[in-house]
């Protein structure tokens, strides 16, 4: 199952969020202050290895 593994903010009030996903990947997500997904603008999540 993927796991929430950090949650960030910033001094904009953006929220961030990392977690590792069932391929092993590490996914990021950028809230921004309304709780709306900020980044990436597809929807989804970038991966990085």
């Amino acid at each position: 199952t993927d796991e929430l593994v950090a949650l960030e903010s910033d001094t904009a009030g953006n929220v961030y969020v990392a977690g590792n996903a069932d391929s092993g990947n590490i996914s990021v997500a950028k809230f921004d202050q309304t709780g709306s997904l900020a980044w990436p603008e597809s929807g989804g999540v970038a991966e990085y290895i």
